[in-house]
């Protein structure tokens, strides 16, 4: 069975999105409180049957969220599922990751 283009697109934001934060996908998986297995599987694509609720858990540490957009409405900044959030968002966000890191978030 072929995999929904979308689920690529999720994955690769994912992933560029875990890399530009400097997070390693154990690190994500902590953060977010699921398995490596499923970041490594939404990573590649191929998270068949993962849920919303846990796809979010992964989504919100990097700052990303799912957006539906109508068929027919052009595909902007504004949709994008990967929408990266302006420069003191993103400052913020890199802050978190550092002090959690610091304060020993990551043991492994």
């Amino acid at each position: 069975m072929e995999k929904p283009q979308f689920s690529g697109e999720i994955g690769q934001s994912v992933q560029a999105r875990r890399a530009s934060l400097g997070l390693t996908q154990k690190q994500l998986a902590s953060i977010a409180g699921v398995s490596e297995r499923l970041v490594r599987s939404i990573e590649a694509g191929d998270a068949q049957g993962v849920g919303l609720t846990k796809l979010e858990a992964v989504l919100a540490p990097l700052g990303l969220e799912l957006r539906l957009v109508g068929a027919g409405h052009p595909k902007d900044e504004s949709t994008s599922s990967a929408h990266f959030r302006d420069d003191e968002y993103e400052m913020l966000l890199q802050s978190a990751v550092d002090s959690w890191r610091s304060a020993g978030g990551y043991r492994g």
